[in-house]
């Protein structure tokens, strides 16, 4: 096994290029060609790991965030891009993945159009269901939408 390589000198310089958006063979070139250093491109991510260097931008899951979340989600029935141009608005700094991690994680799944059939299999049983329990029974259209969505029911308002 090769002897510990010393990037501490260069911790600084591997960090700056890394968060210029550099590979990290770019990196382990660099440092060959200016230092004199030979370096495997998988040391630098190894390395930086270590560092605690990471270019994902943390998730700051607060529970503020999450009703803002599930209010564009439920009452405009926005999509992620929709979502993300909201929070940006808003001042919340969140990435894609970010978002859709949350979301799935507080169990807003997106449908998909070939599994719709089976979604609207469950929700007829589901409006069967509220029937019998007679929570529904003389509520107008405008309130049956609201009632659903309230319960989690990802529902079209006009279909």
């Amino acid at each position: 096994m090769p002897s510990a390589i010393d990037l501490s000198r260069y911790k600084e310089t591997i960090i700056s290029q890394f968060q210029n958006h550099i590979s990290a063979e770019s990196i382990a070139e660099y440092l060959l060609l200016t230092h004199q250093v030979k370096v495997a491109e998988k040391t630098i991510r190894r390395r930086l790991i270590e560092w605690g260097i990471s270019r994902r931008t943390p998730l700051v899951d607060t529970p503020k965030l999450r009703i803002y979340i599930a209010g564009l989600y439920y009452n405009f029935c926005f999509s992620d891009k929709d979502i993300l141009d909201a929070l940006e608005k808003e001042g919340y700094s969140i990435t894609p993945h970010n978002l859709i991690f949350l979301r799935r994680k507080m169990g807003l799944k997106k449908v998909d159009l070939l599994s719709r059939e089976e979604a609207d299999k469950a929700l007829i049983e589901t409006v069967q269901q509220e029937l019998d329990k007679g929570d529904i029974e003389g509520l107008g259209r405008g309130y049956l939408y609201t009632y659903f969505r309230m319960h989690g029911h990802n529902i079209a308002r006009y279909s």
